[in-house]
């Protein structure tokens, strides 16, 4: 005869716990009844709070634990000890972490060990208490070590592998590899918040551990400070922490030449970064992370040599294997980008700039690069928040900011324009390119009073140029103009001169430097502004033109 089926009501989980709590409360009668030890109910009570705490009922959880401490008698304080902590794990999930503070500071009042410390160490934190972390922490690394005897630390003959693998041994390895992983964690979570910065909170805690002789975790601790500079794009002082475990151990020589292999590999510094890898694979010949670098070293280097030799299309190939292995990396993007702009396939080329411009905004080569390849579009609107974010970058360096006020000039903006011009020109009162454009504008504006203060302006900023400036002065006695000192320079004359100056570009250190920058990645057909399309361009402008440039260098 086939069995009833439960009914629906006792199949559910509310059903069974109650279910499961009376019976227990049932046999804890009979117990009492038959007069057992206090130690049987304590432990049923601990074991219903146990089930409770697995099903995540954590609330019946504290009471049965409660129920259960109550049974218990001072005499038996081991069994305190447990039922506490128990206690505040229950109430730590709860997140009722005053409360599980307090139960776990009574806990460590009966006997400090490393877990407890810990979760007390989480709770403080949660509540915002450092000072009470840091004071937590100490007791912890005052906690004796799990360390096996001296003398079995280099045992020989033909009982070691026997002592090695002694049950003994084993538990203290166990127990000491544990106590570790909570010091390491704890002073993970309070370092970054401990002191006025990062770095203090790291050194404060790296000398405690030094002190208490964690060498290894203090270690540790320096190559988690190390990975906090790369997370933050501190680069120059990641890479200094890193070189300094070379003269260290083995195993952590090897995690940081992993480390500055890959750093160097994002930096586009390719050599540093075969160095690197080749040592950590040197170390750990089994080491994936080391082996991965080292095959992207190898793919970057057959690239570059089918670019040498002008095989641009194999050397994207090679590039392409890497991009697919080492997703998002700005340098092997920006690689490709320059790969496709000189096979001419510009869409390609934007893409991978764009790209790598989003994985690593600052890198002023994709900056410069975008911006040029907007103007030549003549797209000067999308040209401008490349060239204002190179201003922010650089901002001592006036071209960025003149290349902005451009780009307002060129999509009409005159006002916004004539602002950003003054604005450079309080920075920077005797720059020459922004002083005339200023006359232009004025000029154009009809603003008369303006004209004749920044012709006066730009009058004195050239004679002051011409005094320190012997190429100049040899240029002009070259076209018969003579020039005398403290005699004016009349500005159309200095104007006309503009295209004999800029066909000698090379005496013109400025601007053969921001030719450089801004074109670096095209082909040499594309190199000078001059040769930018300007079909699209206002002829019936009554701006006088400054040469065939459209930006200011």
């Amino acid at each position: 005869m086939t069995p009833a089926a439960p009914k629906k009501e006792e199949a559910s989980p509310e059903y069974q716990s109650h279910e499961m709590e009376r019976l227990v409360n049932q046999l804890l009668e009979e117990s009492a009844a038959a007069g057992l030890a206090f130690t049987q109910s304590s432990r049923l009570r601990v074991n219903m709070g146990n089930i409770y705490y697995e099903q995540k009922k954590y609330t019946l959880a504290v009471k049965m634990y409660r129920m259960a401490l109550d049974q218990t008698p001072n005499t038996h304080k081991d069994i305190q000890y447990r039922i506490m902590r128990n206690i505040g794990n229950a109430l730590l999930r709860l997140g009722r972490y005053q409360d599980a503070a307090q139960s776990y500071e009574a806990v460590i009042e009966i006997k400090v060990d490393h877990q407890t410390c810990y979760n007390l160490v989480v709770c403080y934190y949660v509540l915002g208490q450092l000072e009470k972390t840091k004071s937590i922490l100490v007791k912890m690394l005052i906690v004796h070590h799990y360390d096996s005897d001296d003398e079995n630390d280099d045992i020989e003959g033909d009982n070691s592998a026997a002592l090695r693998n002694d049950g003994l041994r084993v538990e203290l390895c166990n127990r000491q590899s544990h106590a570790f992983k909570y010091i390491l964690t704890s002073a993970r979570l309070i370092a970054p918040v401990l002191g006025n910065s990062f770095v203090e909170g790291y050194d404060c805690l790296i000398g405690m551990l030094k002190d208490q002789q964690y060498i290894a975790l203090a270690n540790e601790m320096e190559m988690d400070k190390a990975l906090q500079h790369l997370h933050r794009q501190d680069f120059t002082q990641a890479i200094l922490l890193l070189k300094t475990f070379e003269r260290k151990e083995k195993d952590l020589k090897a995690r940081a030449a992993t480390n500055l292999s890959y750093l160097y590999f994002l930096e586009g510094d390719h050599a540093n970064a075969e160095k690197h890898a080749e040592l950590a694979v040197k170390t750990n010949s089994y080491n994936p992370s080391a082996l991965v670098n080292h095959g992207n070293c190898f793919y970057i280097k057959i690239g570059h040599l089918y670019e040498l030799l002008g095989n641009y299309n194999q050397a994207i190939k090679w590039l392409e294997i890497v991009n697919t292995r080492v997703v998002h990396d700005a340098g092997i993007l920006a690689m490709l980008g320059n790969l496709h702009v000189k096979l001419g396939d510009e869409p390609k080329a934007l893409h991978y700039c764009y790209e790598s411009h989003k994985v690593y905004p600052t890198n002023m080569d994709i900056i410069s690069w975008l911006g040029a390849f907007h103007v030549k579009s003549e797209v000067y609107a999308k040209a401008m928040p490349y060239f204002e974010l190179a201003s922010k970058i650089k901002p001592a360096d006036v071209k960025w900011q003149l290349m902005v006020a451009s780009c307002y000039r060129r999509t009409g903006q005159y006002k916004l324009a004539l602002a950003k011009y003054k604005a450079i020109l309080s920075e920077h009162p005797e720059n020459i390119e922004c002083l005339r454009y200023l006359v232009h504008m004025c000029s154009s504006l009809r603003r008369e009073e303006e004209l004749e203060r920044y012709e006066q302006l730009l009058r004195e900023a050239e004679k002051s140029a011409l005094r320190g400036s012997t190429g100049d002065i040899r240029i002009l006695a070259a076209r018969g103009e003579k020039v005398e000192s403290g005699s004016s320079v009349n500005y159309k004359q200095q104007h006309n001169s503009q295209t004999l100056l800029e066909d000698r570009s090379i005496h013109d250190t400025e601007r053969a430097h921001t030719l450089e920058l801004v074109y670096s990645f095209l082909p040499a057909e594309t190199t000078t502004m001059s040769r930018m399309p300007t079909e699209g361009r206002n002829d019936n402008e009554d701006w006088p033109e400054l040469g065939d440039d459209l930006l200011p260098m």
